[in-house]
């Protein structure tokens, strides 16, 4: 019994080792990176600076605790970031908003980024929004996070975020000179002055200089917005050009809410009609938002950067455990370039470890397919990777032309240390290990595929030296404690099994073979109650 259930502990250690990935730095998308700035040219061919730094923050609200779900939101954000981060903005994203975490993420922002004169600012809620009639007659419009009750009015205006709100704090302590609100939810517009369908777009000239506070709204009130959005397919069509009425190479937010209220309402599929303006202070209603239409050559160039800066954050998900993070990412890299084999493996990782079986396949055969002829470093090493359960001959050449072209790469020694184990070539796997911890000191998995390493050799003394290393490196690291309990319960220490068999399910309730291990134990000091019960929650967790 003892000896089947630590086999177990071994195979699972060999398939997370394969998804950590050290070869990138983690470099998230914060007040650290600058949006880029844009530069027109206006009447007389004179050249200015119109922007310093291009910022937006995408909001959505998926998971309501007491409204509609709205399932379609989260891909809607993905979206939106993307064609965003196209125009040369540094993008931030909030999924989930109750109340007290939208006010706190508005705030910050507007703090970080909307205090510089010459920075833009676009803020993109995806949602439901909801109107009620104020004290005074108006149809108010607010916004809803996903903690706003439904059906007692009173309530719910202490948890919806009122268009008053929007008009009168947010966008009021903002010192940027242009800002574009834009909400794709349906509710009464009319704290801003709508324009007509008639209405004529300025041309960009030094008007789009002054300052503005623009809005524009996927519907007004008694409209709904449906789950899979047709405003946002339209919105990111008119950034892409569609929307450049005049044709000189810019959008103007006001092309765009023209664009979006043609498009919106006459689309055969919608019963919306978009709403569009500028705030009525007239200090804030002179000038203009401004996107300039890149280049293919420029979007190219995004599309590269957009993809490594995606890499490195699924990347990063998967080192901390983030699957949905790394999910998140790694589809947003494939926007960038839908034939990165690279990001094909991170969601074949993410969902293997989410239990996605199906998922987890599918992405593996693209993985394969895509990376058959690997070009760099970072390919050799993903497709060694995808190979290493099927042929492991295969995955070690690919992790040795990953080392020969990239010397310093840690992570394709540890892959290729997990090679050699599946082949049972423990002194070779042993110095890859060792290699890609001289590398990198704080590689956590490295140290834990060597003392596993140790623990089939029964060097238990080094095993226990390094787990205990990669539970320093990772206090929370649940499989940690739980190889270091399978060691501790093959000495027959079975107290100190028992504690550290525990930690693993603190941290991670639902890994069924950390209860399998402390039945063991229990039954070891005579606790057949406490081991029965282990073995029960097991067996709900795996259905055995």
């Amino acid at each position: 019994m003892r000896s089947n259930a630590i086999v177990i502990l071994i195979r699972r250690t060999i398939l997370i080792a394969l998804f950590v990935n050290s070869f990138f730095s983690l470099c998230a998308m914060t007040g650290q990176n600058r949006g880029q700035g844009v530069k027109i040219k206006v009447e007389g061919g004179q050249t200015i600076d119109l922007y310093e730094g291009s910022y937006a923050l995408v909001i959505g609200a998926v998971n309501y605790q007491n409204w509609r779900r709205l399932t379609g939101v989260q891909g809607d954000a993905e979206e939106v970031a993307a064609v965003l981060q196209k125009h040369g903005f540094n993008v931030e994203k909030l999924l989930d908003p109750t109340r007290e975490s939208f006010d706190h993420a508005m705030r910050k922002f507007i703090s970080d980024y909307g205090q510089s004169i010459n920075n833009r600012l676009l803020i993109y809620f995806a949602g439901h929004g909801h109107t009620l009639t104020t004290v005074d007659g108006r149809s108010l419009g607010y916004i809803v996070p996903i903690d706003a009750p439904r059906g007692d009015n009173a309530r719910f205006k202490q948890f919806g975020v009122s268009m008053d709100e929007i008009v009168e704090v947010y966008a009021k302590q903002i010192e940027s000179k242009h800002v574009l609100f834009v909400f794709d939810s349906c509710f009464s517009g009319s704290v801003f002055a709508t324009r007509s369908a008639g209405a004529t777009p300025p041309a960009i000239a030094r008007n789009t200089a002054e300052p503005v506070r623009q809005f524009i709204t996927a519907g007004s009130e008694m409209e709904e917005v449906p789950d899979r959005s047709i405003f946002r397919d339209y919105f990111v069509s008119g950034l892409e050009g569609r929307a450049d009425y005049d044709k000189d190479g810019f959008v103007t937010g006001s092309e765009l809410g023209l664009y979006l209220e043609q498009k919106v309402t006459n689309d055969p599929k919608s019963s919306q009609k978009p709403q569009w303006g500028k705030i009525s202070s007239r200090a804030l209603n002179k000038g203009d938002f401004v996107f300039r239409i890149p280049s293919n050559t420029e979007v190219a160039t995004t599309n590269r950067s957009r993809l490594a800066e995606m890499l490195r954050q699924a990347e990063a998900s998967l080192r901390r455990h983030d699957y949905e993070g790394a999910i998140s990412a790694a589809r947003q890299a494939l926007i960038a370039d839908p034939n990165s084999g690279v990001a094909h493996r991170f969601l074949y990782e993410a969902y293997f470890f989410r239990n996605d079986s199906d998922r987890s396949k599918q992405a593996w055969n693209n993985a394969r397919r895509l990376l058959e002829s690997p070009k760099n470093a970072m390919e050799y090493e993903a497709c060694g990777t995808v190979y290493i359960s099927s042929d492991g001959q295969h995955a070690i050449a690919d992790f040795s032309e990953a080392i020969r072209l990239d010397p310093k790469y840690a992570m394709a020694y540890n892959n290729r240390g997990v090679a050699y184990v599946t082949k049972n070539e423990y002194d070779r796997a042993i110095a890859d290990f060792s290699e890609a911890i001289r590398l990198d000191p704080n590689f956590v998995f490295a140290y834990r595929n060597r003392g596993h390493v140790y623990f089939s050799m029964k060097y238990y003394d080094w095993a226990i030296v390094d787990f205990s290393e990669a539970i320093r490196l990772d206090p929370k690291f649940a499989l940690a404690y739980n190889d270091r309990g399978g060691v501790y319960l093959s000495r027959n220490d079975y107290y100190r099994a028992i504690a550290d068999f525990s930690e693993a399910i603190r941290f991670d309730p639902k890994f069924a073979v950390t209860y399998h291990n402390r039945a063991m134990a229990y039954r070891m000091i005579g606790r057949y109650d406490l081991a029965e019960a282990d073995e029960r929650v097991a067996k709900g967790l795996t259905g055995k």
